[in-house]
């Protein structure tokens, strides 16, 4: 995948919306971006609709000449290459063909949307504008990944056997209540479908899949699902799911289990079984290659976000320089991000949210001076599942789980609505002047 790196470029007049949430997060990326010696983006507007909010972030930004707006059409009629955007899943689609349509590149957080019918018009939009769109799985921006999948696709490790896919991060009454979307099924008549597989934990299905893929630009497809799906949580949708996909060509089985209801982590990790290699990555540190008795460590960058920035700049560049295809460029696609959220919207098709028994539950206190309702035991029977190759149920470690709901995915075009509410009307579109207000609302 050729990805254009060179600091030689004009660094990108980088927008930003928000100031809350993980906007805020983002924005102490770009402006450290600006610090470097050969900076990839310098972030020149914010868009805030309640700056109040935020005193003493909105004088920093002041003080260091980043422009402050309250409107998203103001922010896309000032001079800038591209926008970050660090909002709400179901704004993503709109807020994506808005910035296409002024002309600016985007990054858009993932997951990409909350339906494959919302990514399919994102995909449209960037065609129609000939401009990169990169998602924000900044895992497959570190160069081991890019070197990792290379090897992949040259057969250097022979076929892919299997691949298992483990993560267990604790999350409390107050993540689930700290804005009006999380843990939500749909929001202002558009999906949102939020849960640990399509949003804190996605990047690992999403790098899974990628790495899986029959091409270097390409991620492998899900053709068919087997998915349990639990609540622990006060919440619309599932907060813990154990899942199989059978993916690409050659049905390769893909074993996922996902918790936010535990009261310990798993940082997460994805093990992948080839012909002639065991690969692990393990989420921030490293990936390690063992072919026979050797073992290869390649280092993950602590800093992916530069990375990203620098391969939308070449991105953009590169489309705006040969009125070219940009998104070709990007190391993280709509197309890629479309297999991703095919498979999630699959396993909420295929199988309803079933809530754990109260008994199976306790309370324990967080660091942030709310509850986690955590399921008994379900950090060691969800590490487990990583050795068994099996689902939940199928484990027999769970006295809670039900039989997974199955269904054939290929072709998969449309999210008809999750099976507890199969047959749901499609969502109505939503005001493009009354989301402007809500931008600030961050993941």
């Amino acid at each position: 995948m050729p990805i254009i790196m060179s600091d030689a470029l004009t660094p990108l007049r980088l927008g930003l919306t928000g100031l809350g949430g993980y906007a805020g997060y983002v924005c102490d990326r770009v402006l450290a971006e600006s610090e470097n010696d050969a900076p990839a983006a310098h972030l020149l507007a914010v868009c805030e609709p309640e700056p109040d909010r935020f005193p003493r972030r909105v004088a920093e930004l002041l003080a260091r000449g980043v422009a402050v707006v309250r409107d998203f059409d103001e922010l896309l009629n000032l001079k800038l290459d591209g926008v970050w955007l660090p909002l709400p899943i179901d704004l993503h689609l709109p807020f994506t063909e808005r910035a296409l349509g002024a002309g600016k590149g985007v990054i858009c957080e993932k997951p990409a949307a909350g339906c494959v019918d919302d990514v399919d018009q994102m995909i449209a939009a960037r065609d129609r504008a000939r401009l990169p769109v990169a998602i924000g799985f900044q895992d497959v921006f570190q160069p081991a990944v890019t070197t990792l999948k290379r090897r992949l696709v040259a057969g250097e490790f022979g076929k892919p056997r299997s691949a298992q896919v483990v993560g267990c991060w604790p999350r409390s009454e107050r993540y689930f209540t700290r804005n009006t979307w999380a843990g939500r099924i749909r929001r202002d008549g558009r999906w949102v479908m939020d849960s640990p597989a399509s949003n804190a934990l996605a990047h690992f299905l999403h790098l899974t899949l990628f790495l899986l893929g029959p091409t270097r630009a390409a991620s492998a497809r899900a053709t068919e699902v087997s998915a349990e799906l639990y609540r622990a949580n006060a919440i619309e949708n599932y907060d813990t799911c154990s899942m199989r996909f059978l993916a690409g060509d050659d049905d390769v089985p893909i074993c996922v289990a996902y918790t936010h209801a535990c009261a310990a982590s798993i940082e997460p990790v994805v093990e992948i079984e080839t012909e002639r290699a065991q690969i692990r990555y393990v989420s921030g540190r490293h990936v390690e290659v063992r072919v026979g008795t050797n073992v290869e460590v390649l280092r993950l960058s602590p800093n992916p976000h530069h990375l990203m920035l620098r391969s939308f700049r070449g991105a953009l560049h590169h489309a705006t320089s040969n009125n070219g295809d940009g998104e070709a460029l990007v190391a993280s696609t709509l197309e890629m991000a479309r297999a991703h959220i095919v498979a999630v919207n699959a396993a909420s098709e295929a199988a309803p949210v079933i809530d754990v028994a109260p008994d199976c539950i306790q309370v324990v206190p967080s660091a942030d001076q709310s509850n986690i309702q955590a399921i008994r035991d379900v950090v060691p029977v969800m590490k487990s599942l990583m050795a068994r190759r099996c689902l939940l149920h199928d484990s027999r470690l769970a006295s809670w789980s039900h039989p997974a709901g199955r269904m054939t995915i290929n072709g998969y075009s449309h999210f008809a609505g999750p099976a507890s509410s199969s047959g749901a009307a499609p969502p109505a579109a939503t005001n493009p002047a009354s989301i402007a207000a809500t931008a600030a609302a961050a993941h």
